[in-house]
């Protein structure tokens, strides 16, 4: 018995594949380095678990996360009658979070110099994800949201930007 071919993937699906590979390169390249985890996420929230230390010294996740869909004829708007036939607009959630030093054992604060790298590297990773999602979505029609910092919470800290992508 022959197995059927799988159906292709739809269009949106293949746009987060690629712009996971930019996003998961993008942060490898960065001053804090690869993240432990880095892909596509499902779901209305990112889990903050994975963004543990782990092998290598590297800490922190990378995540790319469809948020919503609508129609939309004058993108990056939603239509207010749409039509079953309308092209579709894509939110999407673009982001990282890395560990954050946290007072240790003894109540001791971390010292200013680790924060203030821990900031640092949340510059950078903001930086490298707008630059991985216009690289990758070069020719696709999309709309920069703003980056908006998330946490601290559980010894991460991190952020994420907003993007809207159409079809053409």
């Amino acid at each position: 018995m022959t197995q059927a071919p799988n159906p292709p993937l739809p269009w949106i699906a293949e746009r987060l594949l690629v712009l996971r590979q930019c996003v998961c390169d993008a942060l490898a390249s960065t001053h804090a380095g690869p993240t432990c985890w880095c892909g596509i996420w499902p779901g209305s929230e990112v889990s903050w678990e994975f963004c543990g230390e782990c092998s290598g010294g590297r800490c922190g996740m990378g995540f790319v996360r469809l948020d919503g869909m609508y129609t939309s004829s004058g993108f990056p708007l939603p239509d207010e009658n749409p039509t079953c036939r309308g092209p579709l607009a894509y939110s999407v959630e673009v982001g990282a979070l890395r560990c954050l030093p946290v007072a240790d054992e003894d109540g001791a604060l971390p010292d200013e110099g680790a924060l203030l790298d821990s900031a640092l590297a949340l510059t950078d990773d903001a930086l490298a994800l707008r630059q991985a999602i216009d690289c990758c979505f070069g020719g696709t029609l999309h709309a920069m949201g703003e980056w908006s910092a998330v946490g601290p919470q559980g010894g991460c800290v991190g952020g994420s930007w907003s993007v809207i992508v159409g079809q053409h």
